[in-house]
């Protein structure tokens, strides 16, 4: 090779550097002009063919395939879509991942355009993204931000970018796209606490979403059913997800169905044939941490608290990460009074999610239970911290206040108890006791009173014997 021919391949690669760097960044209005002819709304409609909720979606595929959130769709019967004055009710259902709330919806092929997809190996924090969505039914809005952090939050096996753009009622599902207007995911949800935080489905996870062929009818019936079904049961109505979900079996035994069935019956209290789908969907899928756990929770729930323990043993054996079944284990090993095996578990739930409230509490109640009354204090307030809304913790707590003869923090906590719940009447007893300990009697009667108007039989001894005494 010559050395003019070495110059000229050096200035085209140059030249084809700098156009390509020159193509990064692009206008938000040609951004806009670009990515919004692929974004959609979708509307759901229940049961009853009421409009239930309105979200916004992305065309992924000339196939007429559309990313959208599953949130959007759940309780609901059909969809449609709409992008201006265009509405689509022709409408499959090709793919889903509840867990990860990806729905994938099928439309006739090339009516809009698909969205370009970004490479996500590329994708960094701080770099300048686009969220295009349909915010309170103000159809294919623009906002601006950048990428804050990526995120993988393990108990719910969900990866997440955490975006600076607004979600707002109806966004959800819409593109978030980088400079370049290409697509990088679908926004999904706001957590608060403080300040808002908002999340994006990446792509990537949207790309491993398993879809239908379109030609599978029978196989598309089956899913059909098997969403309608999972949405009546969302919705409490298990007659109708029963047809849908008996159904789909009939089409394609999926052991999800089987799961879902096994769910059914365990809250109508029909253990037997909750035990039987559990065991159908395993034999199917030998894999299927939830089903063992929701067998688990069927034994439980039946008063055979060893094979409870041993179905939550199975469960983690398959998935060692199941905070919830870590921490049922600890819990009946607490229930048997095995102190020292609870206390094992309710740590080994708490490195895998280190704010599980429950788990945080248990530890608290053997604390106590060893007379580590100052360390079990602290930790039911930890508890108290994370979620200030569970009466039964302060209550807990206020006990061990008693103990250590801190009443006004023992009152203060029971007066969180009734607040939270005005007809706990333990807590009004047990707030009446200590002021009766206090020699508070007036206090103590007037409680006690509002426990016999809630219909204690024991507030009404009380009362005979406090009017005797004071």
């Amino acid at each position: 090779m010559n050395l003019r021919l070495i110059k000229l391949i050096i200035i085209i690669e140059l030249i084809s550097n700098n156009y390509t760097f020159s193509q990064v960044e692009l206008k938000p209005e040609d951004i806009y002009e670009q990515a919004s002819k692929s974004v959609v709304v979708v509307l759901a409609y229940d049961f009853q063919n009421n409009l239930k909720s309105q979200g916004s979606g992305v065309v992924i595929d000339n196939k007429g395939y559309i990313a959208t959130n599953y949130h959007v769709f759940a309780e609901c019967k059909r969809l449609e879509i709409k992008h201006n004055n265009d509405i689509i009710s022709d409408t499959d259902i090709i793919g889903a991942d509840i867990e990860k709330d990806i729905l994938i919806v099928k439309i006739k092929e090339n009516l809009f355009p698909a969205i370009k997809k970004a490479n996500f190996q590329k994708i960094k924090v701080g770099q300048r993204i686009y969220a295009i969505g349909s915010p309170l039914g103000f159809e294919n809005s623009i906002s601006e931000g950048i990428i804050g952090g990526l995120r993988n939050i393990l108990e719910l096996n969900r990866n997440y970018i955490q975006i600076t753009t607004s979600i707002s009622p109806g966004s959800s599902g819409g593109a978030v796209v980088n400079a370049q207007g290409e697509l990088i995911g679908i926004s999904t949800m706001t957590y608060k606490e403080g300040q808002n935080i908002n999340f994006a489905i990446p792509i990537t996870d949207i790309d491993k979403v398993e879809l239908v062929k379109p030609n599978n009818k029978k196989y598309l019936e089956a899913l059909s059913n098997f969403y309608k079904g999972y949405n009546s049961f969302l919705s409490n109505d298990y007659n109708n997800a029963l047809i849908h979900f008996e159904k789909c079996l009939s089409l394609k035994p999926f052991p999800n169905v089987y799961n879902n069935l096994g769910c059914i019956y365990d809250a109508l209290n029909d253990f037997d044939n909750a035990i039987i789908n559990f065991n159908l969907a395993i034999q199917l899928d030998p894999k299927y941490a939830d089903a063992y756990y929701n067998l688990a929770h069927t034994y439980e729930n039946m008063g055979k608290y060893n094979e409870a323990i041993s179905y939550y043993e199975k469960t983690i054996q398959i998935e060692p990460t199941y905070a919830s079944a870590l921490y049922n284990i600890g819990y009946h090993y607490d229930l048997q009074k095995e102190s020292a095996l609870a206390e094992i578990y309710y740590n080994k739930t708490l490195e895998i999610k280190n704010d599980h409230v429950k788990a945080i509490g248990g530890l608290a109640g053997i604390c106590a239970q060893q007379g580590n009354f100052r360390e079990s204090i602290q930790l039911y307030e930890k508890a108290i911290k994370i979620n200030p809304l569970i009466p039964e913790l302060y209550y807990n707590v206020s006990t061990v206040y008693v103990f250590v003869k801190e009443f006004d923090n023992a009152i203060k906590s029971l007066k969180s108890v009734i607040e939270l719940k005005p007809n706990y009447i333990a807590a009004y007893l047990k707030i009446s006791g200590i002021y009766i300990k206090i020699g508070d009697y007036p206090s103590a009667i007037n409680y006690t009173r509002i426990a016999a108007r809630l219909g204690s039989k024991d507030a009404q001894e009380i009362l005979t014997q406090l009017n005797e005494t004071w």
